[in-house]
């Protein structure tokens, strides 16, 4: 089982892949890493795009996720149509 050790927000000193969707987050940009412990030391880098569909699914996760999947609306296609355009 995993343990949380810290949630920092960094700009970024050289390009990184996002844990998400894999893509490129380019060196500079401003994100959250979050530390974790399992049998090693993770460090998890997310774009902004990943980060909204992390919203999303918290915000889900107490209306609809257990009522038969993801509703399919505006804001589940615009991140849609992100993620499509990055991976």
């Amino acid at each position: 089982m995993s343990r949380f050790i810290s949630s920092i927000v960094v700009k970024t000193r050289k390009n990184h892949k996002c844990f998400g969707c894999r893509a490129i987050i380019p060196k500079g940009t401003k994100l959250e890493v979050i530390t974790l412990v399992e049998d090693d030391i993770y460090r998890i880098r997310t774009c902004e795009v990943c980060k909204e569909f992390e919203k999303l699914l918290k915000a889900w996760e107490f209306e609809e996720f257990f009522e038969g999947g993801y509703p399919e609306d505006e804001r589940w296609q615009e991140i849609k149509r992100k993620l499509e355009e990055i991976v």
